[in-house]
């Protein structure tokens, strides 16, 4: 979906545009859905490929209610649950948001006002939360980019530190909450989980792939500072039902982490910014971010400078856009 040129239009495939899309999430149902950043909208795209407009009147501000005068200013990362409520990491109002199935858009936790503090969902605050996952307990997991946080919030409502240090930096360590020792990372950009609950972090400030183990250990199982010929710059993540993990290499690539750490470019070349279709490395992309995977294995690509929503197919181990 996308025509290219940057604008707002609802409508089939490449009939639609976008400005600058971020989030991508999938239902189980296969349909699509966007975090389309600059129209400050969240959009939907079917499997037929029809794009609507689902949340959203595309001023930047905040404002909750009725989904067609809600207001959101440069939303990010998505996460849909069992249920269908699509959950926002809503940048620009350092907010996590929800858009019920009925339609109405709501604050989960965090206020326009940012900085960092746990607590109540209520006074909870979070410094330009770039990603969110949810699990099957309907607790939400957020990349809190600026405080350089793994956060938590309970599906009671409580906001809670998982990870991470406010000032940033690169460590691996296994997290003692009695003692302080904690792992660092630097402005994490993207968050899933695995069906044990483990998470993954796109740590896009150290170019590493970070992992949390429901023990509380921090790895590095990609990449990491000075390897960004290995993972670039990593923006957003997804998983497929097999444990392999999909990234997006804002500086143009599309990746294949598997679930026994084979690490590949699927699609793209890294510094060959661009709009192309094809197989593997001759396609190309301009800053992909948000990425999502259906549950026939198709990729999905918010190619944030084109505009334009990619699909990435592998057949037969062939990859094809």
């Amino acid at each position: 979906a996308g025509s290219g040129p940057d604008g707002f239009a609802d409508g089939t495939s490449t009939a639609a545009q976008f400005n600058n899309p971020i989030g991508v999430a999938v239902d189980a149902q296969g349909n699509i859905y966007i975090s389309d950043s600059f129209n400050n909208r969240i959009r939907k795209i079917t499997k037929a490929g029809v794009v609507t407009t689902i949340a959203g009147s595309g001023t930047a501000g905040y404002a909750n209610g009725a989904a067609a005068t809600a207001q959101f200013y440069g939303p990010q990362g998505l996460a849909v649950d069992a249920q269908g409520n699509v959950f926002v990491a809503d940048f620009g109002n350092n907010v996590i948001r929800k858009i019920s199935t009925a339609g109405v858009v709501s604050t989960v936790a965090g206020n326009p006002i940012g900085g960092y503090l746990d607590g109540a969902a209520t006074v909870a605050k979070f410094s330009s939360p770039a990603a969110v996952a949810v699990d099957k307990q309907g607790n939400l997991f957020v990349a809190d980019f600026n405080n350089n946080m793994i956060r938590k919030i309970t599906s009671a409502g409580v906001v809670s530190t998982v990870a991470g240090i406010k000032s940033g930096g690169y460590s691996n360590v296994t997290i003692n909450t009695t003692t302080g020792v904690n792992a660092a990372f630097k402005n994490p950009d993207g968050i899933v989980l695995d069906a044990t609950g483990n998470i993954f972090v796109a740590d896009l400030g150290n170019n590493a792939i970070r992992e949390i183990t429901t023990a509380g250990v921090v790895t590095t199982i990609a990449g990491g500072p000075g390897q960004a010929a290995l993972v670039g710059n990593p923006g957003g993540l997804a998983m497929d039902a097999a444990g392999n993990i999909f990234i997006t290499d804002e500086n143009g690539r599309v990746i294949e982490l598997t679930a026994a750490r084979v690490l590949y470019d699927l699609a793209g070349t890294s510094g060959l910014a661009g709009f192309a279709d094809g197989s593997g490395v001759t396609a190309k992309f301009s800053t992909p971010q948000g990425i999502g995977v259906d549950a026939s294995g198709n990729i999905y690509v918010a190619d944030f400078n084109n505009n334009r929503i990619r699909k990435v197919l592998v057949v037969n181990s062939e990859v094809k856009n």
